[in-house]
């Protein structure tokens, strides 16, 4: 499902990058509220939400949405 892969992708990008989902809302001009929302399903993401983390994330779309995108970065 893609919105649990994004929801997955997401959060290994944020582990990453050692960053936290406040950090991400400052960077994306939304309240941490939203992202909490957004990364435990109570919001469905479009495409331009999508494409707006991944412009915050410095990644690709298809990075966020690929299917177990985390796990190939992992060398899983």
């Amino acid at each position: 499902m893609i919105c649990q892969d994004f929801r997955e992708n997401v959060q290994a990008v944020l582990s990453q990058k050692g960053w936290s989902r406040k950090q991400l809302a400052e960077e994306m001009g939304v309240s941490p509220s939203y992202i909490t929302q957004l990364l435990n399903a109570y919001h469905e993401p479009g495409l331009a939400v999508v494409e707006n983390v991944a412009i915050a994330l410095g990644v690709s779309r298809d990075r966020l949405i690929a299917k177990n995108s985390a796990d190939r970065e992992n060398g899983a």
